[in-house]
Formats: structure tokens, C-alpha cells, sequence
């Protein structure tokens, strides 16, 4: 059964939390499954999702088309992957560790650009959020959005198509938790085919924010091996990064209280505790 913890469930509503967190599980993978089977699993679709989500005065930003990372993306091929596997491997990405200064989506990014009056001022900067910043700053004149264009969008590089890219591939490259969501919503089928501007491939920052139990990044995993041939062995590491899931959020369990989250029989479900046992999170 899901114990409860001290510092995340009250006495009187641990069970309500428990079945809470069973039912929103159980329904993002109906949800995942149904999005995939009316192709709304497209790039464009979830890069401009995501910015719907988020609260933001700063313009709207549209779906970037960087003619060199969608080379990439259009000469992938699929190959099964052995995602639990992979979650086990050593990574290159730098662990950012989650702060209130950071920017979680393109938008946020562009809202912080703004208290920033000259661009230059953000572009120098090397650490990952302002890597971040910088692309959403340049993202927003390149499509226009800009409402002050002829004072912010001036600069050279401002005016270069593949620039924003650069830059929001470099923030994932540094570790930018951000960045690299919003790349692999772009191009989920691309993930082992699209460098981030440092000879490592976007793959390795997803499977990096993973390891350290991000909610978003472990979600996306699990999504896309709703997709046939994308994984191997997926019902069980779909049922695997569902209970990394759990674990990242400080709650554990047994299999009796998590029944319905599961799929396949008491054997598999079984089969998922003990292979995710083996699973350290970083975090």
C-alpha cells in the first residue's frame, strides 16, 4: 500500500492524496494513448502547448524551425531502445539543480528576457537560464512577436533565422531543465538524432533530467513508448517509470493500492516493482 509521509501526506488525507495520484496517472496514459492514436503527437502541437499553459505577458512565442536541427529530425530513424537501461547509464549533461530563478518553459524564459532593457546585457551571459533567455528573447523577433521590436530586436544576431535555435539547443546542452523539455515536445521522435551544440545528442539530457526524477522528462519517456517499436519490453518500462513517477514524489507503495495505475496482470505489475527497485533516482 502507498505509506505515508511526513512531510508530504496529512493523518486524515493520505488515502484521498493516494487515489488522487492513482487517477491522474491512470488518466495521462489514456490521455497519451488517445493523442497519439488522433496524431496530435506532432512537434509543433506540444512546443505550442506547453506555451499555452503557461501565464505569460511577454508575446507568444510560435514553434522554432532551425533548418539544422530538423535535418536531423527528418533523417532519424527509429530504433527500440532500452529505456530502463538507458536511465542506468552514465551521462555528459550537466545536473542543473531545480531553482526558483529558473525559467520551466519557453515562455517563462521570455517573460524574465523582458525585465532585461538591451539584449547584449542577456547575451553575454554563459549560464543556462540566460542561454535559455537569450533563445526566447531572439525566438520573439524572429516571428514578430515582439511589441517593442525596433528598440529589442535590433542586433545582428537578432536577425539571424537559426540563431534562437542555437541558443536553445546550447541551454540544453548546459543542463537547462527548460531547454531541453521544450526540444524533446519539438522532436519526440528524434531525440538520439538532434545535438545540442556540443557533440552530445538531445537524448542524453532527457535521460539525465530522468535520472534525477523529473516529473516532465519521466512522463515523456513514458509517453513515447506508447509508441510501437520506440522501446523495448514497452508495457513494462511504461509501468516501471510510472512507479519512478510515484518515487519522485516522495510517495511509495505497494502494488495492492496501485493496482488500477497499472497495466497488465499481478505477474507484471510484480515484475515492474522489481526492476524499478534496481532504478536509483538522483535526486
Amino acid at each position: 500500500m502507498i505509506k505515508k509521509n511526513a512531510n508530504f501526506f496529512s493523518k486524515d488525507g493520505s488515502m484521498d492524496f493516494i487515489w488522487l495520484v492513482v487517477a491522474i496517472l491512470t488518466g495521462a496514459i489514456v490521455i497519451a494513448l488517445t493523442s497519439l492514436l488522433m496524431g496530435w503527437w506532432l512537434p509543433v502541437h506540444h512546443a505550442q502547448s506547453a506555451r499555452q499553459t503557461a501565464s505569460s505577458d511577454a508575446p507568444p512565442l510560435p514553434a522554432a524551425s532551425d533548418q539544422t536541427i530538423q535535418a536531423s529530425a527528418l533523417s532519424f530513424r527509429p530504433a527500440t531502445v532500452d529505456v530502463l537501461a538507458q536511465l542506468a547509464a552514465k551521462r555528459v549533461t550537466p545536473w542543473v539543480p531545480a531553482l526558483a530563478s529558473q525559467s520551466v518553459t519557453l515562455s517563462d524564459a521570455l517573460q524574465r528576457a523582458m525585465e532585461i532593457p538591451v539584449f547584449d546585457s542577456l547575451a553575454i551571459r554563459t549560464d543556462p537560464e540566460a542561454l535559455f533567455e537569450t533563445a526566447a528573447w531572439a525566438e520573439a523577433c524572429r516571428h514578430g512577436g515582439m511589441s517593442d521590436a525596433a528598440s529589442r530586436c535590433g542586433d545582428s544576431r537578432l536577425h539571424d533565422p537559426g540563431y534562437a535555435d542555437r541558443m536553445l539547443a546550447r541551454a540544453a546542452g548546459a543542463g537547462q531543465a527548460g531547454a531541453i523539455i521544450e526540444l524533446a515536445m519539438r522532436y519526440p521522435t528524434s531525440w538520439n538524432s538532434i545535438s545540442m551544440d556540443n557533440g552530445v545528442m538531445l537524448d542524453d539530457a532527457l535521460y539525465m533530467l530522468a535520472q534525477h526524477g523529473n516529473l516532465r522528462a519521466l512522463d515523456l519517456l513514458r509517453q513515447w513508448c506508447t509508441t510501437a517499436n520506440h522501446c523495448e519490453e514497452p508495457m513494462l518500462t511504461r509501468n516501471v517509470l510510472m512507479l519512478l513517477m510515484f518515487r519522485a514524489t516522495s510517495a511509495t507503495y505497494e502494488s495492492s493500492d496501485a493496482t488500477a495505475a497499472f497495466e497488465g496482470d499481478a505477474a507484471d505489475r510484480q515484475r515492474a516493482e522489481a526492476r524499478a527497485a534496481r532504478i536509483s533516482l538522483l535526486h
